[in-house]
């Protein structure tokens, strides 16, 4: 009985400590565009990652949002360090998990990388989207809750053959101010010698 009146103080301390929520980092996903010059017909791919992971990532899924008129989903490649899930759930466009190893923490985690073709120029956006309702979606984490992983990007897809800038009237002047002070040195020189 006196070892347990003893360790009890220590015992409660250990578990209000463990019971109390910690301080987590703000879980952000992140959509990188592979390129910054896009045109009407090309393939491009968008990086999804996820940043300030603080419990280990242990399972992943996500659908794909974008308009079937603008652009066309090719494929995706879920990253290496997950096992591509993607086949096992038809509700779901991109799964991975990374059992039965240690679970990813940290910052720029790659989950999978998303190829499109463009179809139109115009600006667009592009996203992924988790339906928590879906028992295959989210960000599954080893001791958190599921997070939300949805995200959109926008995306500029330029006219082909637009890409070569038009001179302002501006550079035009000036332009022509340099040649005509150029000729000018030049007829200078020749007066002199």
């Amino acid at each position: 009985m006196m070892f347990l009146q003893r360790y009890a103080g220590i015992l409660s301390f250990i578990v209000v400590i463990a019971m109390t929520p910690c301080a987590h980092a703000t879980l952000t996903t992140r959509l990188d565009v592979s390129t910054n010059t896009l045109f009407a017909g090309d393939l491009f791919d968008i990086s999804v990652y996820i940043d300030g992971v603080t419990d280990e990532v242990i399972a992943f899924g996500f659908d794909v949002t974008f308009s079937a008129s603008d652009f066309q989903y090719n494929s995706a490649t879920v990253a290496s360090t997950f096992f591509d899930d993607s086949t096992y759930f038809s509700s779901t466009d991109v799964a991975g998990h990374v059992f039965p190893g240690p679970g990813l923490t940290g910052d720029k985690i790659l989950l999978a990388q998303l190829n499109f073709t463009s179809f139109i120029p115009g600006n667009f956006t592009l996203g992924i989207v988790s339906d928590l309702s879906d028992p295959n979606e989210g960000l599954f984490q080893f001791s958190s809750a599921t997070a939300d992983l949805t995200k959109n990007v926008f995306i500029h897809v330029n006219v082909p053959g637009s890409s070569a800038p038009v001179p302002e009237p501006s550079t035009i002047i000036l332009l022509a101010m340099g040649i005509g002070t150029l000729m000018g040195m030049r007829k200078r020189r020749g007066n002199t010698g």
